[in-house]
Order: structure tokens, then sequence, then C-alpha cells
């Protein structure tokens, strides 16, 4: 079968791929596939990209919307335009990242990161090629430079689970809706038991009630899920913040500690010791 050949939990997959060859725009309108996407062009402003699997972008992605359950990769980079969202189960990986929110559930790496919304839930990587960092706000983060000479603040946060704590709000609201349908499944079986036999109600009796059982497996999943992601615990003293340059007005969090840089650091690492913040 033709494919993307993957290799996943110890074994070779091919998953479907669909490959546009040229922008997402009006041409092709927004993009929802089941398996892997790959762009030879642009996400032009405005459009949106959703898959299960990975996407690649052999151009830059504007003010789009793009979400993966896997990888991120865009060879150039994200200009949004404060209008961008980037959403990757795994890793996002990309040249540059401008005015934008990225959300990672294992790394974000890039080269740059002007004014851009930063989180994962494993590591920021920005060390390649100028390893910069200008305004925003990030978590988790292994970076060159932060800051700039001109005094523009930056945000550093470590020690959050932003992208589980987006999967839990998510799927908060889906248990709701769940549990609604499943409601609506037990009133609707109530009734037709009710009614006068025949082989049409038996039918919708035994529908329904393959239904209901199939709903209600999906809800004790969710709710598993749910009661892991809230019970998960981050041990915060295993957050380090690695750089070789930081610029006065570098704004540093691990927790609920919080430090500002007021004079120029080199060769930094900045860590949690039970008297708090430490930058050496």
């Amino acid at each position: 079968t033709s494919g993307n050949l993957i290799f996943e939990q110890g074994v070779f997959r091919i998953r479907p791929t669909l490959v546009v060859e040229k922008n997402v725009d009006y041409s092709t309108g927004n993009l929802d596939f089941v398996g892997d996407i790959i762009i030879r062009g642009d996400i032009c402003a405005g459009f949106s990209v959703h898959t299960t699997g990975t996407v690649t972008v052999d151009g830059a992605v504007e003010g789009a919307i793009v979400e993966a359950g896997g990888d991120i990769i865009i060879t150039k980079g994200v200009l949004g335009d404060n209008s961008a969202m980037i959403k990757s189960g795994r890793t996002v990986r990309a040249a540059y990242l401008e005015n934008c929110v990225v959300y990672a559930g294992t790394a974000i790496l890039a080269d740059c990161a002007i004014n851009a919304q930063l989180y994962s839930d494993g590591a920021i990587r920005i060390v390649s090629g100028r390893g910069t960092v200008i305004g925003g706000l990030l978590t988790a983060v292994d970076v060159n430079v932060i800051g700039a000479r001109s005094g523009v603040l930056t945000e550093i946060a470590l020690g959050q689970r932003s992208f589980a704590l987006i999967e839990a709000t998510d799927l908060e609201r889906s248990l709701e809706q769940m549990k609604k349908e499943h409601k609506e499944l037990e009133r609707s079986l109530e009734y037709l038991e009710q009614q006068e036999p025949s082989k049409e109600i038996s039918a919708k009796i035994s529908n329904f009630r393959l239904r209901y059982a199939t709903t209600g497996l999906k809800l004790d999943a969710m709710r598993r899920r749910l009661k892991l992601l809230r019970e998960e615990r981050f041990d915060l003293s295993q957050c380090r913040l690695c750089c070789q340059v930081v610029y006065p007005k570098a704004k540093i969090s691990i927790g609920s500690d919080t430090i500002t840089v007021s004079n120029l650091e080199t060769q930094c690492n900045v860590h949690l010791s039970k008297k708090g913040i430490q930058l050496r």
C-alpha cells in the first residue's frame, strides 16, 4: 500500500499521507485529515490544518491554525501576525517562531523566537542558528540568548504542564457532552422498552443498548485519563534553564517563585533550591 513509512512502538507502520503540491489557501480550503500531511508550499493566513498524524510544511506558516497528533515540521518558520496557533502532540520544529502561540507535548525546537508564546510539557530548545529569544513567554527552556539590549520583556516559566492542562480542559468539555449523550440514550431506551414488542422496536432497542454500552466505556476511559492528568505532579527540582546570555528585564519563574534579571548575565544556569530560584 502507498503511504508514509514510520517506526513507532517497536514496529513499522504505513500511514496514509495527503500531499498538497501548493499553498493551503482558497484553492484548497481548510484541511482535516486522518494520517500525515505534506504541504509543498505555505499555509496562508486565515486557514487551518488538522490531522491525527504529522504535518510537514516545506514553506512557512502565516496567521493560520495547525494542529497535529504527531510532529509539526515547518521548514521555514512561522510569521504569525499574532493570530497563528501551532499545537502538536509531540514535537514542533521550525526555523523561526514569530508572533505566534505554540503548544507541544514533547518539545519545541527552533533557531529563533520573537514575541512568541511557547509552551512545552517537555523542553524548548533554541540553541541552533541564532538561538535567540526576544520577548514573549516560554516554558521549559534551553536557549543561547534571552532578551535583547533594548530591554524587551521576556518571560521564562518552568514547571508548567501547559499541554497537559489544555488536554484536561478539552477532556472535561468532551466528558460533559458524552454524559449528555449517555443520558439521552438512557431515556430513549426506557421509552422503547415500554412500547409494544415488535421486530422494529426490538431492533431499535438492540441498537440503543449497543450505543449506550459503547458511550459508557468511552466515559470510563475519559474519566480515567482526566483523573491521571489531575493527579499528575511535576518535580520542580528537575527544572533547569541553561543559556549563554540573559539581558536585563528577563523574568524567570519556577512554580510560584519568580526573579527578574536586572544585570547582564552570561553562562547562566537557573534552578530551584530550598532558598528559592538560584541563578549562577
